[in-house]
């Protein structure tokens, strides 16, 4: 800085030596941090002082205007961990920030969430209301004895209900790709098992939505019980 700008005159008797001195004095009063390079912290705390010497109406004290400085330089510190997605007050990331943006940083592909999410509904929206009604209880209890029993009907009616949802839900969902063939294929009668009993007294419906027969599960585990001996 040259003489004549040292000795030149802002307001209230400043020069620009002592605006100078005041700025360095901000500096070290302010909290380090790695935010802001050192001539952006500099740059920001003679600003701010510059701007309070011209709207003051009376000299200020040097004190407030190296503390105003400081605070400058802190609020500007704030706003860059903030542009940057952390938190200034734990300097890590924010929640909002990882739940948008990580996945991009990381590069994983977010498309298939986002898909799921937006398919969901429209798919959903084909069912009938008893069929809607009765994926919404399995998925909420977590068995089909219990939905079942939530909603009063019989297992019987309430695996005829979520097999008609499959049925309408995963052509929808895989298109345009063909759904696999195990979760379309149907038996001819659905009233009797393979060997004949009747589903309506012996069916039990499994999670997935399938009626199998209890008669058959026993008669097979007795099977295996005697294999084993």
């Amino acid at each position: 800085m040259s003489l004549i700008a040292e000795t030149a005159t802002l307001a209230h008797g400043f020069t620009m030596a002592d605006v100078e001195k005041l700025t360095r004095r901000s500096l070290f009063l302010a909290r380090p941090s790695s935010a802001l390079t050192h001539s952006e912290r500099h740059e920001t705390a003679w600003f701010r002082i510059v701007e309070l010497i011209y709207s003051s109406a009376d000299r200020p004290e040097e004190y407030d205007l190296a503390r105003a400085g400081a605070d400058a330089v802190h609020r500007a510190v704030q706003d860059t961990w903030r542009f940057n997605g952390r938190d200034p007050r734990e300097r890590r990331a924010m929640p909002a920030f990882e739940r948008y943006w990580v996945n991009i940083r990381s590069n994983e592909d977010f498309t298939d969430g986002i898909a799921e999410r937006l398919s969901l509904p429209a798919v959903l929206s084909s069912l009938t209301p008893l069929e809607y009604e009765a994926v919404a209880a399995l998925a909420a209890h977590g068995s089909s004895v219990a939905a079942a029993r939530a909603l009063g009907v019989t297992s019987r009616a309430f695996g005829k209900r979520v097999a008609k949802a499959r049925a309408k839900i995963l052509p929808l969902w895989y298109a345009p790709e063909t759904a696999r063939a195990t979760t379309t294929r149907k038996r001819p009668d659905t009233e009797h098992c393979t060997v004949g009993h009747d589903l309506g007294e012996h069916g039990r419906v499994t999670p997935s939505g399938y009626t199998v027969c209890r008669r058959c599960e026993r008669n097979e585990k007795r099977r295996a019980n005697a294999r084993t001996r």
